[in-house]
Formats: C-alpha cells, sequence, structure tokens
C-alpha cells in the first residue's frame, strides 16, 4: 500500500515539474542563450561585435618619402605646393643605404658632373672637406635597398657610372606622405608624379 502511495507522489511531482517548466517558458523566461554563456562560455554573436572587427581589419597603404640631401632645402614646402590636400609629415629617420659618385680627380671635374645630374633632374650635395669622400657627390639615402638599386640604375641609363651603393646609419629628415587608397588611378599618378619631381625618392605599401 505504501510503495503504490509513494509511486503515485512522485507521478504528481513529475507532472507538477512539467507544468512549472512549460509556463516559464511561455513566458520567455528561460533563455537559451542565457544557458550557453554560463555553461559554456560562449557569447552570443552581436552587430556591435561585427563592427568592432570590421574596424579592426587594416587597409593597405602606399607611402611615398625622400631624405633631403640639402640641409638648405625647403622639401615639405615644395611637395605641399605639389599637392595642396596631402598631409604631409616630417620627422627625423634612419636611412639604411645611400648612393654617390666615388670621389673625382678634382672639384672642377665634381662640378661638372654635378651639372650633368642637375640637368637630369636629379639633386645633388658635394663633399669638398678633406678626407676618403673629398670631391665625391651625394645623391640619395634610401630606407630600402630595392630603392637604393633602382636608383643606381637610373643613373646608368643617363652614362653615370661611378655610383657606389652602400649601407647607412643616418639619422636624416625624412619627408612622406601616407596615400590610403592606393588602388585608385590618382593615387598613383601622385606618387609617380612625385618621383618624377624627387629622383631619390621611393614607395612602398604597408598597412595603414
Amino acid at each position: 500500500m505504501k510503495k503504490k502511495l509513494l509511486i503515485t507522489l512522485l507521478i504528481i511531482n513529475v507532472i507538477l515539474a512539467f507544468i512549472i517548466y512549460s509556463q516559464f517558458d511561455k513566458q520567455g523566461l528561460i533563455d537559451s542563450s542565457e544557458n550557453i554563456t554560463s555553461q559554456g562560455g560562449v557569447l552570443p554573436l552581436t552587430s556591435e561585435k561585427i563592427v568592432l572587427d570590421q574596424q579592426t581589419v587594416k587597409k593597405e597603404c602606399a607611402v611615398w618619402s625622400v631624405f633631403p640631401i640639402k640641409p638648405e632645402s625647403n622639401t615639405a614646402k615644395e611637395v605641399a605646393e605639389i599637392f595642396p590636400d596631402a598631409v604631409v609629415k616630417v620627422e627625423k629617420s634612419v636611412a639604411r643605404w645611400w648612393v654617390y659618385v666615388t670621389p673625382q680627380r678634382s672639384a672642377e671635374v665634381m662640378r661638372e658632373k654635378i651639372k650633368i645630374l642637375e640637368d637630369s633632374g636629379y639633386s645633388t650635395r658635394e663633399y669638398t672637406d678633406r678626407g676618403r669622400l673629398r670631391w665625391s657627390i651625394l645623391l640619395g639615402y634610401f630606407t630600402l635597398e630595392e630603392s637604393a638599386r633602382d636608383f643606381v640604375k637610373s643613373l646608368k641609363k643617363i652614362g653615370v657610372d661611378q655610383v657606389v651603393l652602400d649601407r647607412s646609419n643616418q639619422l636624416s629628415e625624412k619627408i612622406s606622405i601616407k596615400f590610403e587608397n592606393i588602388k585608385e588611378k590618382k593615387s598613383d599618378q601622385m606618387i609617380k608624379k612625385l618621383k618624377v619631381e624627387f629622383r631619390n625618392s621611393e614607395s612602398q605599401n604597408s598597412k595603414c
């Protein structure tokens, strides 16, 4: 008799529990996404997180730069005049490579070569102090070896053969402009124009 009574009470409790659970579920008091969070440590994906992920994806930019080699030059102003809307950055940076014309027989020969170079659009800086570089001609500092080698090739095309490419650790002023929309034709044209105006300049792609 007692055994039948216990079984009956157990069945009644199960039925009551089912009814209570069903009422809670209908009222929206049981949230499956919260259960997942508390048990498995997984947060539901929200639109806010999607926007954040999109913001963290970095775009690819092109950075044009040049190390002015003449102390009295005002390269930053010249660049700003060519592209008034561009943000011109001026900073101290280390040049890893430098290109120069080997020492000439005399100051006269050196200046003759300087005229040829400058008439062809290249910036120059003469060395007249005593030492192993006396009567040599500085032509440019570079960050990238590839840029320096391309620069040397351009010099050889105009008949300048006595050119040396060497490593450097020179801390110097660097002028640069960042182009964020590098796939646009306008950005490519701007960089090409800058490279014509400043033969010893370079450009490289990087993350914005």
